[in-house]
């Protein structure tokens, strides 16, 4: 017995005339795909600037997210380790910086009370130190409804009124370190200048009161090619 096999016969269409139920897949993908990155834009953030629970005085309590810090009601049992401030009342950030160009802006909201700036790494943490340059801190601060770039002699601020956002801006290269009214006004505050010769860390004292000192963050740019 023959057995006969014959090539199937199936019509060509047209590739001038493609059947009306395939997708122009590159056109589907790629548009999803900008959708999809249109939208993370709107939610995508980071904080640009995390404190190190290690550092903190045992009289403050860091937020989970590492974001925030406050006074604490009772001084908390933590670990005496060398970078911990202890008495005095700080915390520093998480990363220093040698060079480069930084920001971050803290909502410092209605405490009447608060330092914010950065300082030197090998600041003294151990032992009770006036807040200067000429100890290795640049920052600004309001005490008794003042507010004073914390020099020596301490330098009285002109604050038409009372910001609730602080921007702080550092440029190692350059050796300054600004501090400006963050939101519409966007007004300067004060300026340092110095050359830095060691690591320098963002430093952060919320004061005795409730109201949290708080990172804000920041909105993350994407570049296409």
């Amino acid at each position: 017995m023959m057995l006969c096999f014959h090539r199937a016969q199936w019509p060509c269409e047209d590739p001038q005339n493609p059947s009306d139920a395939l997708l122009n897949m590159a056109k589907h993908v790629g548009s999803l795909g900008y959708s999809i990155w249109k939208s993370m834009q709107a939610h995508v953030t980071c904080i640009p600037v995390v404190m190190d629970p290690n550092t903190a005085s045992p009289w403050l309590s860091v937020s989970p997210d590492l974001a925030s810090v406050r006074d604490s009601p009772e001084r908390q049992s933590l670990p005496d380790n060398p970078e911990r401030f202890d008495p005095c009342v700080f915390v520093l950030g998480a990363e220093g910086f040698h060079s480069g160009k930084h920001r971050w802006e803290v909502h410092v909201g209605d405490n009447p009370k608060w330092i914010l700036g950065i300082c030197k790494e090998s600041v003294a943490r151990k032992r009770k130190f006036t807040v200067s340059t000429d100890r290795g801190v640049w920052t600004i601060g309001l005490s008794k409804g003042v507010y004073n770039a914390l020099t020596g002699k301490r330098t009285v601020l002109t604050v038409e009124r009372r910001p609730e956002r602080v921007c702080v801006k550092l440029n190692m290269d350059k050796g300054e370190v600004s501090f400006w009214e963050a939101g519409n006004s966007g007004k300067h505050l004060c300026t340092f200048t110095h050359k830095f010769t060691e690591r320098v860390f963002p430093i952060f004292g919320p004061g005795l009161h409730t109201t949290p000192m708080e990172v804000n963050p920041a909105k993350v740019t994407i570049h296409t090619a």
